[in-house]
């Protein structure tokens, strides 16, 4: 299906970003610009996220309203974005109300207009999303988008270029999905029956394929079906399928090879599993990826204890600045503390937020990094490194000059005539490469000019809070050969549907212990020294999640493999791969 707004001529001058697209990538980003609806997936360090970036970059220059979903926290603030059930104007019990309610409660104003505002809908992380919350929100879209009358200009806009109509999938959004199927599935699928809301279905269990019935109205759920593809939802929406093959992360064709076996299930070769399991020293420096929780938060906990060096610890500033509150009631709950005891501590809104609440730091320990810093330097998320010393601190490193930010009489990059630059509800404004200096670094230099002095204020009350720790920063001589100090990082999103827009952000140290992460937490590092011991393994896709965070076999040890991993590949994603062409069940 395509979705090209008559007024718009697509313009392939500036697709390329810094560093240059794959031509795989360039293709599928050339085919969402010319307006279809598109599924892309690939293995992992494809480029995938690249390509997200590269798309929506191209979009908003042409005036498109982008918005980002996903179907976690953690997932949404990776992709600066917001969680499916934000988006949807939904509660965490609302999946317990029948279809039809959810329709109704849909023509809300504050989620009628979030919606209706939405030219090009990407839903990321699709493998998680459960079937029937795709159906949900298809739904509702269908429900509300036809009819809607905007008196804004930015309205005005959308309501000409883009369909509003209940015949088309998703309310005539354009639809972008990508993710890997073979990677993490839904977690606890058909919690509530979508016909009648009942929560009373038999227990489920993530390893035995089981089918349920709702009590409450009988309607059966089969555990096969539980995927986003098998929906009409997804049929409806006559994607163009694409895969990309070109893997940028590794290089070694020997560690290509068990990976795509991984992937797709398949067994690997006795000389395959002796390569993995050859007993080798730990790589100097490597974070052990472990698949429980609690396994993490013992390694962590061990290793840090036995560092002589004096503990500095650093509590998170979080801030929600509450805009057009007449306008934006729903956005209250996040002024809620996640602590009763503590008003002015973390927000609940932010629990799932990439940035620790509190984080201890000592001279010798190892971390990982939590944010693109700097690419020329090769500083970015998932970098790893050790704690060698501390700096003093110095405003003039930790704050930009004056005259290098972006202030409102700075030049700023021409917007095409007639098309609007509007920011999605819930996003980071984070981007390419500068001076790891300004704020933590990473920052896009097309920050707001307010975003500019929020962050400053915010820094400065971060450094208030923790005081006298503040007084000296980090600095890490990262396993690449540079060595950096690290100064804290203001990580701000945007809320609601028009402007003003609220800001909601947290301050923190963009760093991570790094003896041990779960493989979950993981998911989009590259990693280049890295222990895995997957023995306890839960889920079947976890083998391949933590194997492909590797450079390559020089900087990977692999204590145990999980016995979940001969049970292959799930037989409906092996059967949609195929289906479309994508896979490599040789």
């Amino acid at each position: 299906m395509r979705i090209v707004p008559p007024s718009f001529s697509v313009d392939r001058g500036d697709l390329m970003p810094e560093p240059p697209l794959h031509p795989e990538q360039a293709e599928v980003v050339n085919t969402i610009a010319d307006g279809f609806n598109v599924f892309y997936t690939g293995s992992a360090g494809t480029g995938k996220s690249t390509v997200l970036k590269a798309f929506v970059r191209k979009l908003k220059d042409q005036g498109r309203k982008v918005d980002i979903v996903a179907p976690s926290g953690i997932a949404a603030l990776n992709v600066g974005g917001m969680t499916i059930f934000a988006y949807a104007g939904w509660r965490p019990d609302s999946l317990k109300e029948p279809l039809q309610k959810l329709k109704q409660q849909a023509h809300g104003r504050s989620v009628r207009k979030r919606l209706c505002a939405t030219d090009i809908l990407v839903i990321d992380e699709i493998s998680m999303v459960e079937r029937d919350l795709l159906v949900r929100l298809d739904t509702i879209m269908r429900e509300i988008r036809p009819g809607w009358q905007p008196t804004d200009e930015r309205g005005k806009f959308v309501a000409q270029t883009s369909p509003h109509r209940r015949d088309m999938p998703f309310g005539g959004a354009q639809i972008v999905v990508t993710g890997d199927f073979c990677q993490l599935p839904p977690v606890k699928p058909f919690r509530t029956c979508i016909d009648c809301g009942g929560d009373d279905l038999p227990g489920y269990h993530m390893q035995d394929a089981r089918d349920m019935m709702c009590k409450r109205c009988q309607r059966v759920y089969k555990d096969s079906e539980k995927w986003a593809f098998s929906s009409e939802a997804w049929a409806d929406c006559d994607f163009r399928y694409f895969e990309l093959k070109q893997i940028h992360r590794q290089s070694d064709k020997r560690f290509i090879d068990i990976l795509n076996k991984c992937r797709y299930g398949q067994s690997l070769s006795p000389d395959q599993r002796q390569l993995l399991l050859t007993p080798k020293p730990d790589p100097v420096g490597a974070v052990k990826l472990l698949p429980r929780k609690a396994e993490v938060e013992s390694e962590n906990r061990r290793n840090f204890a036995s560092l002589p060096a004096q503990a500095r610890r650093f509590e998170c500033q979080d801030c929600f600045i509450w805009r057009n509150e007449e306008q934006t009631p729903e956005l209250q709950k996040h002024r809620s503390p996640r602590y009763a005891d503590r008003p002015n501590g973390p927000l609940l809104s932010l629990k799932d937020h990439r940035l620790e609440e509190a984080i201890e730091l000592k001279q010798g320990m190892l971390v990982i990094l939590l944010v693109n810093l700097d690419f020329k330097l090769g500083l970015v998320n998932g970098s790893q490194g050790k704690i060698i010393g501390w700096e003093e601190h110095s405003d003039a490193k930790v704050f930009p000059p004056r005259e290098e930010r972006r202030m409102p009489s700075s030049p700023r990059k021409a917007r095409p005539s007639g098309k609007f630059d509007s920011p999605s509800k819930f996003r980071s404004r984070r981007g390419g490469p500068s001076s790891p200096t300004r704020f933590g670094g990473g920052e896009s230099t097309s920050l707001k000019p307010e975003h500019v002095l929020i962050k400053e204020s915010q820094t400065r009350a971060f450094i208030g809070r923790n005081a006298p720790t503040t007084a000296f920063w980090p600095v890490v001589a990262f396993h690449n050969g540079v060595t950096q100090a690290i100064y804290p990082h203001c990580e701000l999103s945007e809320l609601g549907a028009e402007e003003p827009y609220s800001v909601l952000g947290r301050t923190q140290m963009p760093l991570l212990a790094a003896w041990a992460i779960t493989v979950h937490k993981s998911q989009g590092m590259t990693l280049d020294r890295v222990i895995v011991d997957l023995w306890n393994s839960f889920e079947r896709e976890m083998v391949y999640v933590a194997l492909s965070r590797a450079r390559g076999l020089d900087g990977l040890k692999v204590v145990r493999l999980a016995r979940v991993m001969e049970r292959g590949v799930n037989e409906e994603v092996r059967g949609f791969l195929s289906e479309h062409g994508m896979g490599d069940y040789r």
